[in-house]
């Protein structure tokens, strides 16, 4: 049995999927978990607590404190084990803890799925400080190629021991989506962090154009973020929060991904082991997924006009999009993913 622990910071989306498809793989082979993260009876309060630590601690604030308690918590149990990482930022905040464990036989791993999203100040200086300091830990991993090319193109001296594995999700033993679906009236839906880097500005106007068009699509968001009280005055679109992802898929029949840069997002794999197809505008291996006019559309740019016909196209030809999503999709299977990234952990 292996110690692991896991930290975290609270964000919802994709980075959240992560950590618990790895909770339960870890699960499934006896593993002594630990979660540590701002709010993990809300972040993972979907997943079954049984033999899972949950510890409430702010590792974005509140260093000193934040030092002591990470600290008992690694020491509780006199027993050196995995410490996952899932943001840089983490890293370099408690640099110096994770070192002195190091010495203490713990192994460090850190996972990268994108590059920086919000330039700030703060946020660019602590990503040099970051490309210095991962020569220091055990075993980097990245979500995509994208994301290490990101890396590397802006700090030329980053650690290049690394690997790339890309995340899986779990295949549908059958298909029992849609078969409600209405070819006159399409949901098409924005799902993730209504934040700036997501664009979900572009969804309103998306929206609004096919609106004043006379074209009959219901658009609808999912999620959770700081734009999300001043997006809801568009009364045109269907407000949900964060759901579950049945209610996503229910009320979904084409997935618009508009960010200008989306390494490997979950959202587009689970859209495709449902028959769901998706149109994207964003750079990165997102286009790995999305294979262009069979099970979606993958654009050069970001153009109004050119998504709204994109819509049509796909709703054209509907049933041929939604078959063909759902090929190939056992290529993305979450075990198989699971199995190779814990494989590469472990190894010496």
């Amino acid at each position: 049995m292996n110690n692991i622990y896991i930290l975290t910071s609270g964000y919802k989306g994709g980075i959240t999927t992560f950590v618990k498809q790895q909770i339960k793989y870890l699960k499934s082979n006896k593993n002594s978990i630990n979660i540590i993260d701002n709010n993990p009876f809300v972040t993972f309060k979907d997943i079954p607590k049984k033999k899972l630590n949950l510890y409430s601690i702010g590792t974005n604030k509140n260093y000193i404190s934040t030092y002591r308690k990470l600290n008992s918590i690694f020491l509780k149990k006199n027993n050196p084990g995995y410490v996952l990482i899932t943001n840089y930022a983490i890293f370099v905040k408690f640099f110096f803890l994770f070192i002195s464990l190091k010495k203490k036989n713990f192994k460090i791993i850190l996972f990268i799925h994108s590059g920086l999203l919000n330039f700030t100040f703060k946020s660019y200086l602590a990503a040099i400080l970051f490309s210095f300091a991962c020569v220091r830990v055990d075993k980097l991993i990245f979500g995509s190629l994208s994301a290490k090319k990101w890396w590397h193109s802006k700090f030329p001296w980053f650690f290049k021991k690394s690997v790339i594995i890309y995340n899986g999700i779990k295949i549908q033993k059958k298909n029992y989506f849609k078969a409600n679906y209405n070819l006159n009236s399409l949901n098409v839906s924005f799902v993730g962090r209504v934040e700036l880097e997501n664009n979900p500005y572009l969804f309103v106007d998306v929206a609004r154009d096919s609106l004043r068009r006379g074209f009959n699509f219901k658009f609808n968001m999912f999620g959770d973020g700081n734009l999300l009280n001043d997006i809801r005055k568009y009364k045109f679109i269907n407000f949900y929060g964060w759901q579950p992802l049945n209610k996503i898929i229910r009320n979904t029949d084409i997935l618009l991904i508009l960010s200008k840069v989306n390494n490997f997002p979950y959202a587009a794999l689970e859209a495709k082991s449902f028959g769901i197809p998706v149109i994207s505008c964003s750079e990165g291996d997102i286009s790995r997924i999305i294979r262009n006019n069979q099970d979606g559309f993958l654009l050069k740019d970001s153009n109004i006009n050119v998504i709204i016909n994109h819509l049509l196209k796909v709703s054209n030809r509907y049933k041929y999009f939604r078959k063909s999503s759902l090929k190939n999709v056992k290529n993305f299977n979450v075990n198989l993913a699971c199995t190779k990234l814990w494989s590469y952990i472990n190894k010496n």
